[in-house]
């Protein structure tokens, strides 16, 4: 039963992690499509299809997956950010843990994609404590009704209490590594990892 509960762990990650922070090493100087908004211009002269030189070097980078349609590569040199935009092929989806491939003409760029993702899942030790909650209780008011006369009853109405907590933490991290290739030759690569933690509950208490 645990190591369904930690398959499925493995799976919500995938829907719930939308980024992962790292760094994108660049061997070689190569020039990619980016993110460029136009608005209206008076002028004509923004290109939406921009062409970015990036050259060698190390950037601290974010890659976005949250879009169905375009993964971003967001990179950062100093006060300076500037995005890559990669197309994503209908269902695509990263493996938990395996290797993927996307050619250049799936991610509508001038290099493929090479990468692989490593998910592992582990758990605290279990831990025990107060928590502060909310619980209905019924309680006396009075008020004037239309004629001035006074009028009481019971009104259910929430309040804040404690309850005994028995839980443990599931600790997910995934790691991902991907290659911008120009044929067998790697022009960037980018290393990253994330990792999220749920409260997985054992026992709680009444309210009160």
């Amino acid at each position: 039963m645990k190591k369904l509960a930690l398959l499925c762990s493995m799976i919500m990650v995938l829907v719930s992690c939308k980024e992962i922070s790292g760094v994108l090493t660049v061997s070689q100087d190569f020039s990619a499509n980016v993110n460029k908004k136009c608005g209206w211009n008076p002028f004509g002269s923004c290109d939406p299809n921009k062409k970015l030189q990036v050259p060698a070097g190390s950037y601290e980078a974010v890659v976005d997956f949250s879009s169905k349609n375009e993964i971003k590569i967001s990179m950062k040199a100093n006060s300076y950010k500037e995005n890559i935009v990669l197309a994503r092929p209908k269902n695509f989806e990263f493996p938990a843990n395996g290797d993927f491939i996307l050619s250049a003409a799936q991610v509508k760029q001038s290099f493929d994609v090479k990468g692989s993702v490593q998910t592992s899942v582990w758990d605290s030790a279990p831990q025990r404590g107060n928590e502060s909650c909310t619980y209905t209780l019924p309680v006396w008011v009075c008020s004037a009704d239309g004629n001035g006369r006074p009028y009481c009853h019971y009104e259910n109405q929430s309040v804040w209490g404690y309850r005994l907590v028995e839980y443990y933490n599931r600790n997910t991290t995934r790691n991902m590594s991907a290659d911008l290739m120009e044929g067998q030759r790697s022009l960037a690569r980018f290393t990253g990892a994330k990792t999220d933690s749920e409260k997985i509950y054992t026992y709680t208490s009444n309210c009160r």
